[in-house]
């Protein structure tokens, strides 16, 4: 029986994710008070306290504007787990410090304000590194949006190679099983389907039946490997054409646009990074899904 097996986000990750969204709402809600509300703010402070309110240039409100907008925005990308989600955060570290910086310290907000008001910039320079920590810990290849995948093989993802354990540092578990390619291709009759067999470092090893026309697609940042299993394919270029029979391979390279016709029943093994998706930039209804393993 095929399946999609993922390695569960565990419950500490989506709390930090919360709270971290929660957090940086606070922080948007305190910046468009002083934007929209700071007259109103200022009625219960001295008057050293409106002097240096007032003092502030606005440029540190665009600063202090991108500090919690990026903050918002990768929070949302850590709920999300996507990959650009330290780069938000980072920028929104970097505003925080400029702000914090010349407002507390250069402006004197810290003498005028008193040292509560440092605090809120304060949880954000600690916080902030532990966001993009999180994230990093479920990080996986450039591009990928998906969970954490464990090296797996096979239908109980660990025949033919490492199997998945707590393995003490230094040492390795094996499972001496070989992995049969054509008991695998009867797992399966449906066409431009691939299906894992294994994992090699962060490459995926994928069978694939092939029937008729492909679509013209690309693969923007890999390289594909074809190796013809069984038949013969037709691998079309826009200038060209290369004609593979059984036992033959082929490395399209990245960016280049191709489109595979088997005019017959094809069977071939397909060797990319994980997490590409067969119709490349094209898309379409010939857009198969991800890690399907047999």
């Amino acid at each position: 029986m095929n399946k999609e097996t993922r390695l569960a986000v565990p419950v500490w990750y989506w709390v930090i994710a919360v709270v971290a969204l929660l957090w940086n709402l606070m922080g948007c809600t305190a910046f468009a008070m002083e934007i929209f509300a700071q007259e109103e703010m200022m009625e219960s402070w001295t008057e050293e306290q409106k002097e240096w309110a007032r003092s502030i240039p606005g440029w540190i409100y665009i600063v202090y504007g991108l500090a919690v907008t990026t903050g918002v925005g990768g929070s949302i990308g850590l709920l999300m787990r996507k990959s650009w989600t330290v780069a938000l955060y980072a920028v929104s570290f970097v505003s925080v410090i400029v702000q914090m910086v010349y407002t507390m310290i250069i402006a004197g907000g810290l003498k005028a304000m008193g040292p509560g008001a440092i605090v809120m910039p304060a949880f954000v320079v600690v916080l902030a590194p532990c966001y993009c920590g999180s994230r990093g810990s479920l990080k996986v290849g450039i591009g990928s949006d998906r969970a954490v995948q464990p090296r797996r093989n096979s239908e109980d993802h660990i025949s033919g190679g490492l199997q998945n354990s707590t393995a003490p540092p230094g040492e390795v578990n094996m499972n001496y099983t070989a992995i049969n390619l054509a008991s695998r291709f009867e797992k399966f009759t449906d066409t431009w389907s691939p299906r894992i067999v294994a994992e090699m470092n962060d490459y995926q090893i994928k069978l694939v039946r092939l029937e008729g026309e492909f679509v013209w697609h690309s693969h923007e940042h890999t390289d594909e490997t074809f190796i013809v299993l069984e038949g013969s394919l037709t691998i079309e270029f826009r200038d060209g054409c290369v004609q593979l029979q059984t036992g033959e391979m082929f490395v399209v390279p990245k960016d280049v646009e191709h489109r595979p016709v088997a005019e017959t029943m094809c069977k071939i093994m397909i060797i990319e990074p994980r997490g590409v998706t067969n119709t490349g930039t094209a898309d379409g209804s010939l857009t198969a899904p991800n890690d399907i393993w047999i």
